[in-house]
């Protein structure tokens, strides 16, 4: 098990069978809880997967709970008196393991919980125990452990997949924070005319949807806010974990790594830096966006060649992006994807994989699609963009994945807008 293995993780609490039972039992659980985590030693991120249940199960200030470590035991553990709530100790070991994440320390648990039970029982434990650490849910055991169990298998499972690491550069305007927070499917890095990037950013998808964004800077917090997530300071090195809503799932856990702007007029060491990333961090997919609206400037051109003799060209993706922005009659989308590929060509790229796309219809299109509330003016951004891509001259979806009458709206649209075809890319396929 690693830290990060816990920050990546998933957790739903709000089913939790524990969660409607009497106050004074659900403290006791959780001070049990709280001791077998600290049995072990318990680390940062466990302390704050820890506070989430705190947050659940003691729901009034200052309630505490002064029984012994053997009425506690005996209470929701051994439960002597009323064996009906025998399946509390099953509880406690998956809630330990989806805080832990750690099979050693599971392992450790189940002997802890042995301590306090009959033998008779044993059998049962090591039962569980055994579909816990095989990962698998069986249908047959008690209905009120399988949302737990559960969890924990999928957040296994999914930590067990080959991680697939993409780099993201771009010089200012570009659109590259519009386009992560479109990857993601929500806004988890600012996208303000302003530097925002002066570090390194690691952005995280995590197992299934718990409705939570975890950030990792000088500080740490598993539920991050709309403030948290535009208020912190850039730099060093930012750590992000968010369920990705994406088009298709992908046989990957994805990381994303946002690298500086490198042409900041503000601070020019950012070039610099986002360079040195560039060349020193191990990944996958370099994705270089360009914008659409500012192709074949001196910084443009300075940059792809950088690239072109740093990193090998078969790991570059190309984004064409802001191609939402071309005005008919001034623009032509063919010409700029056929120049565009020509430079490219002459930089030594001899088949460039060049991905158009419009960013921002994206994320507008998934907020809309996963019920998140638009503004007035996203709504308005989001119907004028609707209809503009339901126009030939813009169906991008002509240069990469064909839609079709019988597919869902958001499919569509999707692949119109270029985002179909940029996951399956990134996401698609062994790399």
């Amino acid at each position: 098990m690693s830290t990060n293995d816990i920050f990546i993780s998933s957790l739903i609490l709000s089913k939790h069978p524990m969660k409607n039972v009497k106050p004074k039992k659900r403290a006791q659980y959780y001070y049990i809880l709280e001791f077998f985590l600290e049995r072990f030693g318990i680390s940062r991120l466990e302390e704050h997967r820890l506070e989430q249940y705190k947050r659940m199960l003691i729901r009034k200030e200052g309630q505490n709970e002064e029984d012994t470590i053997e009425v506690l035991t005996d209470s929701i553990i051994s439960c002597r008196l009323q064996r009906w709530r025998e399946e509390y100790c099953y509880f406690i070991l998956c809630d330990f393991a989806l805080i832990t994440m750690d099979t050693e320390k599971v392992k450790q648990a189940v002997e802890l919980i042995k301590r306090f039970i009959r033998v008779p029982q044993y059998e049962k434990i090591d039962q569980f125990a055994r579909l816990l650490l095989t990962e698998k849910v069986d249908s047959s055991w008690i209905s009120s452990t399988r949302n737990l169990l559960s969890q924990y298998v999928q957040n296994a499972n999914f930590q067990q997949r080959k991680e697939k690491r993409i780099i993201v550069t771009a010089n200012m305007s570009a659109g590259k924070s519009t386009l992560i927070n479109a990857l993601v499917g929500k806004q988890v890095v600012r996208t303000s005319q302003e530097v925002c990037t002066g570090g390194v950013c690691f952005i995280y998808n995590k197992p299934y949807e718990d409705g939570r964004v975890h950030l990792q800077t000088s500080k740490l917090t598993l539920n991050a806010g709309e403030e948290d997530l535009n208020n912190y300071e850039w730099g060093g090195k930012i750590s992000i974990a968010s369920y990705f809503r994406m088009l298709k799932e992908s046989a990957y856990r994805i990381c994303l790594i946002d690298t500086p702007g490198v042409n900041s007029a503000i601070n020019r060491s950012h070039g610099n830096l986002s360079r040195e990333i560039l060349m020193e961090e191990q990944y996958d997919i370099l994705l270089y966006i360009l914008n659409a609206n500012k192709l074949g400037t001196d910084e443009e051109v300075s940059h792809l060649k950088w690239v072109s003799n740093h990193i090998p060209h078969n790991k570059t993706v190309f984004v064409l992006n802001k191609l939402d922005c071309f005005k008919k009659g001034e623009d032509n989308i063919q010409l700029s994807i056929k120049g565009i590929k020509n430079d490219l060509k002459q930089l030594g790229y001899e088949h460039p994989i060049i991905c158009p796309l419009s960013a921002y219809f994206a994320y507008l299109l998934k907020k809309k699609h996963y019920g998140e509330m638009l503004t007035e003016e996203e709504t308005d951004e989001y119907n004028w963009y609707s209809k503009k891509f339901e126009k030939p001259e813009y169906d991008l979806s002509a240069y990469s994945e064909p839609a079709w009458e019988d597919e869902e709206h958001y499919v569509i649209m999707s692949k119109k807008c270029g985002m179909y075809y940029l996951e399956k890319i990134l996401y698609g396929g062994e790399n």
